[in-house]
């Protein structure tokens, strides 16, 4: 029965019910108010409680202030009285209040009761008066309206407003219906508690167990402080009495009071982990597939103007259009591995706002990137010809331009707030009548004045709208800023109304245009233009409201919003770019835990992923693991969706996030093994330190690339980058827990696999700074089924890498950031698990280099010697097992001690007996391996004779019959080897390897023409060069070189100079008589040389170090100068050449400042 009562039963006494006493009338000019808003239903009460409120709080100069949601939270709670009130009289007593009524007479003087009416007439005068003044008091209590006597209305309406002054929530607001006043002329309080005891007599309201008043009296006990409490007691416990309209009202109210009470601070809080589950619009599966170049994107983000302008630092010339940007550049980039460039803020942007920023304080500002004029490439950039040849230049090197697309707002002055008003969220009157738009009109076209409100001018206000005048039709509106409800509006730009069916059309054209310049698009904010946001934001669900102030009043239940917006906008623009431009990849800045669905469900190619950022900066590890976790569980391929980046533009720097330390260089690994699309921030790999606005026409900082740290990036991240086609996808993708050994899960540790084709990859990083160690063995959850079907599995880490188990077999790894390799006997992983231990931030990637079958049992000798340790080369640690018979003597034989016997003593001393027996050992060795003979009875006399020939050099260098420009040369180095007393110097120790080698070489070389004894000796030296790198020698000499006093870095640079006297001594002097390209890619196109020279990449450039070069040519023609008979002139000749020859590739490396292969094209 309740539910039959009507919002406009009865007469209402107060205009919108509002209980107003009749100063309140004068002081506030009441019916001014009314003027505008009318005077009743279905006028608007929340527009007369705005200007109430504002003219309530314009005569306070102190708190409390009254806000306009408090005022319409009355007007509704008393309405919700009134009902109840009149449903009291309909459904139980029906003479209740004139029965009521007799009682106060019989108890009071019937002449006091009788004065107290119309006093309270007089002092809370009804509408009806105010309107007719002229109509006295007593006459109206002889009235009637719709059946009701005034006399019984006036008493409801004196319920009412002592039940205000009993409601402490209601305390802002008594200055409209205080009856101090009043109470002091009449008993009116003496009336009330007449009312009181009759009604504490009267039958309950059935289901309650309360009189009335007593039941009107419940919500104000259980909150006596908060209005918003009292309408969800109401919610709670009087729904059964309330008429459906006004329930919506009510839930109408909560939202505004939520809406004027809601913190708005600076963004959203803590990420929380992605979760799924059903929601208020269906979910299904619509994944957009990729076209065959999408999976292997990384995307390097360029903010246009900053970039120019440090360009024009970097190449000292101005470079201000996009055409300007150096090829070099370009080659740079696509060096490094990405092949996807963001540049930003290359629309036209809206003047208004450069205008607003630089009278805040930035005189240089220009407008921000994201407040638009509209979609043209700016003209200070070079226009839409100089964005072609970027474009076109940048293809040539497999780079795609990715723009961005702003699609829920335009800039104020933009030529759709000109043009198509209507396209955009608007009211025709202010939201709050306290606003005030006297600032300076910031539009550029004659036909209209923007001004925004004069509270962002003095810092005072945040206005969530703006002032647009038609100067030819005089029309006024009020725009809406852009704004997503997590802070202050942006009071640059104009927000779209996307209940416009003609709005949403125009975007999507919109979007087309920019698909047709741009291969990838990234959609700003696009999780504000989901339905489900959308609607929170700007039309909100009765009870919803708070996110942006003034719009719960306009609130829309679902079905009329549905209506009104009734395909998601996303999926609408993903099926018409598909079919008109469909080689575009499609990005969407997303958060609000919505990935999955813009994905999955809406179809956008990839989705920003923030938690990945947030949740490791913050080593929120355990969320992240479950963020991942949950996304296996539900649906992996969104996995592989996901935009991951370490910063954004608006965000702080990834070096002030994570450092650019270890911890960084964790997190980037991450960044670039994970599935999805990775992003690197502007200067990010340069290691800058500035945040740049989005309305930067230039660098603040001056800062410098940080050399160091670009090729720690070229060292550990770019290659891992060119391999974006092993980790891009997530179908095969795994996430494993590292179990420690006490039993529980180590939430810092990230450890995954993942693999395509024959190619496997196991990614670990321990993202807390302190050590932990553990074994991976079963995966977590995967769900293979398709769809919304489940089919949970968990993959031992073999299956998950495609292992065979059988025992035979064995895998070689190799850790890519240390470049050493490990041996995994594949069934013992299946059983065990992989054990690790890892260092604080330290990050490990293990690449599958191959699977072996140990038919003969060697591979498991190795791996058993190993024992879990690395090595740096797999092949060479089972070469070595296999050379076993050959390395031990050499070892034995070939030792720092040797050399220095050789080299400290003057005479002409014999080998030392363990030197003798180990090296007959290698001799039987060498032989029983090569099927040779030993040429010599005596190999010890060969060695003796060059030993001896190696001293006497040494000790006085026969270097006068040379011209005194070699003489110098040769002493450069030689005059070095005198510094050090006790540890011989570089070459000495290289001289004496060599003549060791070569006796040795000649020892077992067959011989087939044996007078020709100088091919002999070359054949010796090819012969020990060739075993330097075939039986592992210069592992050996690298370790004898740094027992000696040099570094390991340095000795194998030594190693590799011995192999290369063995095998080049006599090439520079072929460049004497033969054509030098064939001779100078012999002597230089080598392992030895790459290696004696620390050749090195920078800058997709090798360089050569220069000590490192000139100490080789003077190592080669020192070398060969010991073999020398300096008393004949042509040898003499023959050396002075030598010694041109090899100034001129010390003077060609310097001329093209130690560019290798430019030093080779101009040699050549």
């Amino acid at each position: 029965m309740a539910k039959e009562l009507k919002q406009s039963d009865g007469y209402r006494y107060f205009p919108f019910g509002m209980l107003l006493r009749d100063q309140a009338w004068q002081d506030y000019k009441t019916e001014q108010i009314l003027e505008k808003t009318g005077v009743d239903w279905p006028d608007d009460p929340f527009l007369f409680a705005q200007m109430l409120a504002a003219r309530v709080n314009v005569r306070r100069s102190a708190p409390p202030w009254v806000r306009a949601g408090e005022l319409h939270a009355m007007i509704l709670l008393h309405e919700i009285f009134r009902t109840l009130m009149d449903l009291y009289a309909r459904d139980v007593k029906p003479q209740v209040f004139t029965d009521g009524l007799k009682h106060v007479r019989q108890e009071q003087d019937a002449g006091i009761a009788e004065s107290t009416f119309p006093a309270f007439i007089s002092y809370f005068p009804p509408l009806q008066l105010k309107q007719s003044p002229d109509i006295p008091p007593v006459l109206f209590l002889q009235g009637s309206s719709r059946g009701k006597a005034h006399t019984v209305l006036t008493l409801q309406e004196m319920i009412l407003v002592q039940l205000a002054h009993e409601n402490n929530a209601l305390q802002p607001c008594k200055s409209l219906f205080d009856y101090s006043d009043l109470c002091r002329r009449v008993p009116l309080l003496k009336v009330i508690q007449a009312l009181d005891v009759w009604f504490s007599g009267q039958p309950a309201l059935p289901g309650t167990g309360k009189s009335l008043l007593e039941l009107l009296r419940e919500p104000l006990r259980a909150s006596p402080d908060s209005l918003e409490g009292q309408l969800d007691f109401i919610l709670q416990h009087w729904r059964v009495f309330l008429p459906e309209q006004l329930i919506q009202r009510l839930l109408l109210v909560q939202g505004i009071l939520r809406e004027e009470t809601m913190f708005r601070g600076h963004g959203p809080g803590d990420p929380a982990p992605l979760r799924f589950s059903a929601g208020a619009y269906d979910e299904p599966e619509a994944f957009t597939a990729d076209v065959e170049w999408m999976p292997r994107v990384v995307l390097l983000a360029k903010l246009a103007f900053v970039w120019l302008h440090q360009l024009s630092l970097q190449y000292n010339r101005p470079i201000t259009r996009l055409s300007d940007i150096p090829d070099e550049e370009l080659d740079r980039i696509a060096g490094w591995g990405f092949n996807a460039l963001w540049l930003i803020g290359v629309w036209e942007r809206a003047s208004a706002s450069r205008v607003i920023k630089q009278r805040m304080g930035n005189p240089e500002a220009a407008a921000s990137a994201y407040s638009l004029h509209d979609y043209v490439i700016a003209g200070d950039l070079g226009g839409e010809e100089a964005y072609q040849d970027l474009a076109h230049r940048a293809g040539q090197r497999g780079i795609r331009l990715a723009g961005d697309m702003v699609p829920n707002h335009m800039g104020l002055n933009s030529k759709w707030v000109t043009d198509h008003p209507d396209r955009f969220l608007s009211l025709p009157e202010p939201p709050y009548p306290g606003y005030r738009f006297d600032g300076p009109d910031l539009s550029e076209d004659g036909r209209v004045g923007l001004y925004i409100e004069n509270g962002y001018w003095n810092h005072s206000d945040a206005a969530v709208v703006f002032k647009r005048v038609d100067r030819h039709s005089g029309e006024v509106r009020y725009i809406y800023h852009g704004n997503d409800g997590t802070s202050m509006p942006w009071n640059d730009t104009a927000q779209l109304n996307f209940l416009n069916a003609e709005t949403r059309e125009a975007v999507i054209q919109t979007i087309l245009e920019v698909a047709r310049r741009f291969p990838i698009i990234r959609f700003d904010a696009a999780m504000t233009l989901a339905k489900r946001h959308y609607q929170r934001l700007w039309f909100p669900l009765p009870g919803d409201g708070g996110a942006i102030p003034s719009r719960a009043a306009h609130g829309l239940d679902k079905s009329a919003f549905d209506a009104a917006f009734p395909v998601e906008f996303w999926r609408e623009v993903v099926d018409r770019v598909m079919a008109e431009v469909p080689d575009t990849l499609l990005l969407a800045e997303a958060f609000w835990l919505m990935e999955g669905y813009f994905v999955r469900t809406l179809g956008m190619h990839r989705v920003y992923n923030s938690a990945f950022m947030n949740m490791l900066k913050m080593e929120d590890n355990a969320k992240y693991r479950e963020t991942i976790k949950n996304i296996l569980e539900f649906s992996p391929e969104i996995l592989q969706r996901f935009v991951n980046f370490m910063n954004n533009p608006d965000e702080d720097t990834a070096e002030a996030q994570f450092g650019k330390g270890d911890k960084y260089f964790g997190v980037a690994t991450l960044l670039v093994t994970m599935p999805g699309l990775p992003m690197f921030g502007h200067g990010q790999i340069e290691g800058f330190t500035e945040k740049y606005g989005m309305e930067y026409r230039r660098a603040y900082r001056d800062e410098i690339p940080e050399g160091w740290l670009i090729e720690r990036h070229e060292r550990e991240i770019f290659p891992l980058m060119r391999l974006r086609h092993l980790f891009s996808g997530a179908a095969c993708f795994a996430l494993f827990d590292l179990t420690t050994p006490d039993g529980w899960v180590d939430e810092n540790v990230f450890a995954y696999t993942n693999r395509l084709d024959q190619e496997r990859a196991l990614v670990v990083y321990n993202n807390r700074g302190t050590d932990t160690k553990g074994v991976l063995h079963t995966s977590t959850a995967i769900n293979t089924a398709r769809g919304d079907d489940v089919n949970l599995v968990r993959l031992s880490i073999v299956e998950a890498l495609a292992l065979d188990t059988d025992p035979r077999l064995y895998t070689i790894w190799r850790d890519i950031r240390s470049g050493v390799d490990s041996l995994q006997h594949n069934a013992s992983l299946a059983q065990k698990g992989l054990h690790l231990s890892l260092h604080g931030y330290e990050h490990r990637v293990f690449l599958f280099v191959r699977q072996i079958c140990d038919l003969d049992g060697s591979w498991g000798r190795l791996h058993a010697q190993l024992d879990g340790r690395c090595v740096p080369n797999m092949d060479g640690a089972y070469r070595e097992l296999q050379l076993a018979p050959v390395l031990t003597p050499f070892r034995q034989f070939f030792t720092a001690d040797l050399l220095r016997h050789i080299l400290h003593e003057k005479d002409s001393t014999p080998l030392p007996l363990s030197s003798r027996e180990a090296l007959h050992a290698f001799l039987e060795a060498a032989c029983s391996l090569t099927g040779a003979a030993v040429s010599s009875d005596e190999p010890f006399d060969q060695i003796n004779e060059m030993l001896e020939t190696l001293r006497d050099f040494m000790s006085e260098p026969p270097l006068k019959l040379l011209p005194s420009a070699i003489q110098k040369f040769c002493m450069n180095l030689l005059d070095k080897e005198g510094e050090k007393e006790h540890i011989p110097a570089r070459f000495s120790p290289i001289a004496a390897a060599w003549a060791l080698l070569r006796a040795l070489g000649r020892s077992i070389t067959p011989v087939e023409d044996s007078t020709a004894l100088q091919n002999e000796v070359q054949q010796g030296e090819h012969t020990a060069a060739a075993w330097m790198h075939d039986w592992l020698l210069i592992k050996v000499a690298a370790q004898v070189f740094a027992e000696m006093g040099g570094n390991r870095w340095q000795a194998w640079q030594d190693a590799h100079t011995l192999a290369l006297c063995l095998r080049n001594r006599k090439t520079v002097e072929e460049l004497e008589h033969e054509v030098w390209a064939p001779v100078l890619h012999r002597l230089f196109d080598n392992e030895d040389m790459h290696g004696a020279l620390a050749l090195h990449w920078h800058n997709m450039r090798q360089w050569i170090n220069r000590e490192q070069l000139e100490f080789v040519m003077e190592s080669l023609f020192l070398i060969n100068l010991l073999d020398q008979d300096l008393k004949e002139k042509e040898v003499v000749r023959t050396l002075v050449g030598c010694y041109e020859n090899m100034q001129e590739i010390l003077h060609a490396a310097a001329d093209t400042g130690y560019d290798y292969r430019w030093m080779l094209e101009t040699l050549k």
